[in-house]
């Protein structure tokens, strides 16, 4: 499924950044002010790939540079730590204002170039894209580099081994429509993880069929009546894993297990939830059946 970024409903389905970002720009009416300069929203928030001290970017187009500034500073000037500045780049023009609403630093970015021809859009759905291509291990990637201090285009470039300035190389793909042929971030997760270290044959092949979303596999190694907890509680086991499986959850690696191959501790993709560390202790019956599976973050 393909983002419309033009308008910002998606975000009413996102993760819980997401969804506080559509109910800030829609309770204070920040897009509605801005409607007549054509708003859209970009970088790291509408791609999922933002960390704690992202804000919310906001490009416009203007036609009248006195219009668009006094539109500005009308709609906004009261809001905490506003701040307005403007500079000209050969035949650019560029206003930036700043400020604070609810938890969000707000950046609004006008050109005299329309939205989307403007560097902020063209490199955000050139990362979609990307993003969709190489799945959660990347996007995991780009989320680390990022907490390491990296621009969101460096980290790109970095995660892809990419050479010179990266934000001329990522304009690259767009001269390419199939990003499927440039196969450049080395993958290691979902079906190539490693799994050598997983001992009791049976929690391994459970593990397989989650990392491949093979649901009948997975259901077909448990009794039908197996006992499931979510960090101590109990739930109903099929209706969980239904959903997980609907939402491609799975490990990102393994790094520890113990009780003879059946407590695995690990990196896990949990959907809209987000990456967690967490455990899996399963228990098997008499006959080798999976017949109880404990799972919770985990504390070590």
């Amino acid at each position: 499924m393909n983002i419309n970024f033009n308008e910002i409903s998606y975000l009413q389905k996102g993760n819980n950044r997401q969804q506080q970002a559509y109910h800030t720009l829609t309770n204070h009416y920040i897009l509605l002010k801005l409607k007549e300069f054509t708003p859209i929203l970009t970088g790291t928030i509408p791609i999922n790939i933002n960390i704690e001290s992202s804000d919310l970017d906001i490009i416009c187009y203007f036609v009248n540079r006195e219009r668009f500034i006094k539109s500005i500073i009308r709609n906004f000037e009261n809001e905490e730590k506003f701040i307005i500045k403007e500079w000209q780049d050969s035949d650019k023009d560029t206003i930036v204002a700043n400020f604070f609403v609810d938890d969000f630093e707000i950046e609004i970015y006008g050109q005299n170039i329309p939205v989307q021809q403007q560097m902020a859009y063209r490199h955000m759905v050139i990362e979609y894209n990307l993003l969709k291509q190489y799945g959660e291990e990347f996007r995991q990637k780009i989320i680390e580099l990022k907490r390491q201090g990296y621009k969101t285009e460096p980290a790109f470039a970095l995660a892809l081994e990419l050479k010179g300035d990266p934000y001329t190389e990522l304009l690259k793909f767009e001269e390419d429509n199939n990003f499927g042929n440039k196969q450049l971030f080395k993958n290691n997760s979902a079906n190539t993880m490693d799994l050598s270290k997983l001992t009791n044959e049976t929690v391994k092949k459970a593990v397989e069929s989650l990392q491949a979303n093979d649901k009948t596999a997975w259901y077909a190694l448990f009794t039908e009546n197996a006992i499931f907890t979510d960090d101590e509680r109990q739930m109903d086991f099929k209706s969980f894993f239904d959903n997980a499986f609907n939402k491609k959850e799975k490990f990102l690696e393994i790094d520890t297990v113990e009780d003879d191959g059946k407590t695995l501790y690990g990196k896990f993709y949990a959907g809209q939830w987000g990456t967690f560390r967490v455990y899996f202790k399963f228990h098997l019956n008499e006959e080798g059946k999976l017949n109880r599976l404990d799972i919770g973050q985990a504390s070590k």
